[in-house]
């Protein structure tokens, strides 16, 4: 018994021999080795990154210079019209009161035509008999010409009101709304059955489509009032449509606004030709509007109204300049330093540096270093 526990104590006092020792070659810490990396020549760009959408250039919206209802449709959303091509039929819609007060104009400017045509009658035969003047023979003409124009602009609005069309000066003015423009129709506002109130003088009317030209895009965003500053007409920028990931798109800033946008404002316009981009949602909410375009799109690309991209616009380049990385800064006070190699000494020297543009990864060096010196990196 006595033996064995003289082992026991031996293994005991062993076995904290070796985990001592061990513990020392893991513990002792080997001498680090610093990184370095050396300045070299490459190229720095600043952006300013936008999101919006890709509206068309402009808008047309199409409206009806008489009221009624909608009678058919002959064009659907999507489809591409035009100039001219008919868009919808309309079925006058008219009421009492407009029919009677139709009624006593063409009445009475029929009235008028028949006493005109009686002076006018009279006129001319006093002048056969030269009992007459000839200059008031020329006037009881004229007014008789005025009066037959009035009854006829009369009974062709009549006709306009009753029938839904008419002629005008050798022109069909019927209840066919047509296009004005070459497009494809965005939205279609009305259907069969719906009552549409013209355009006039004292209202805006019945929007009953909205029609752009798809060949002519541009880019629409909000910039913070932070980065508007940098930016200038005529930058390039590289558009990103969400869409359709692998397609860049090369433009340049055509218009930055001079006003803040704010929602509120956004609100108020909501009735413009590109309301499309004023109900969207951009990550700018309070911004400055701008508008890139003079992108060219391959043929066999359709941009879509209402695309969500981003542009990258670039505000600043250099190309072949000495650059280092953003990580290898430091700073004291307003001064930047880096930690460059020395060879006679493992310890990094303090080398007071000018930087000059940068980007999200790089700096321009301007003063303090040479090409391929080496810097600690963190």
């Amino acid at each position: 018994m006595p033996h064995t526990r003289k082992w026991s104590i031996a293994a005991i006092v062993f076995s904290f021999i070796l985990i001592v020792i061990f513990s020392y070659f893991q513990l002792r810490a080997p001498d680090q080795k610093l990184d370095f990396i050396q300045v070299k020549k490459g190229d720095i760009k600043q952006t300013v990154m936008v999101t919006g959408l890709i509206i068309p250039s402009s808008t047309s919206q199409i409206k009806s210079p008489i009221s009624g209802q909608v009678s058919k449709l002959l064009t659907q959303e999507g489809m591409q019209v035009k100039k001219s091509q008919p868009l919808i039929i309309l079925k006058p819609q008219l009421l009492p009161e407009e029919l009677a007060k139709q009624l006593d104009t063409l009445n009475q400017a029929k009235a008028t035509l028949i006493n005109a045509k009686a002076h006018y009658n009279r006129s001319a035969r006093l002048l056969e008999k030269k009992m007459i003047a000839p200059d008031n023979a020329a006037q009881d003409k004229k007014d008789y010409l005025i009066a037959q124009s009035g009854y006829e602009a009369a009974k062709q609005q009549l006709e306009l009101l009753q029938q839904g069309q008419t002629t005008i000066a050798g022109k069909l003015i019927d209840n066919r709304i047509s296009s004005p423009i070459n497009g494809t129709i965005l939205k279609r506002n009305v259907g069969v059955g719906d009552s549409i109130v013209p355009v006039t003088q004292s209202q805006s009317g019945t929007v009953l489509f909205q029609i752009a030209n798809l060949n002519k895009m541009i880019f629409k965003g909000m910039v913070s009032q932070i980065d508007i500053g940098k930016l200038a007409k005529n930058m390039p920028a590289t558009l990103e449509v969400t869409a359709l990931p692998k397609l860049r798109l090369k433009g340049k800033v055509s218009n930055i606004a001079v006003q803040i946008s704010s929602p509120a404002a956004q609100d108020q316009s909501s009735n413009s030709s590109n309301d499309i981009f004023s109900n969207s949602q951009t990550s700018v909410q309070n911004g400055f509007e701008i508008i890139i375009d003079h992108f060219h799109l391959p043929q066999n690309i359709l941009l879509r109204s209402g695309y969500q991209a981003t542009a990258t616009i670039y505000t600043k380049e250099r190309h072949n300049v000495l650059i280092i990385p953003l990580r290898v800064l430091h700073y004291d006070k307003d001064k930047t330093y880096v930690l460059v190699e020395q060879a006679q000494s493992k310890e990094p020297k303090k080398v007071f540096v000018k930087i000059g543009a940068t980007d999200l990864q790089n700096a321009e060096l301007i003063r303090g270093l040479n090409l391929k010196d080496k810097i600690l990196s963190p």
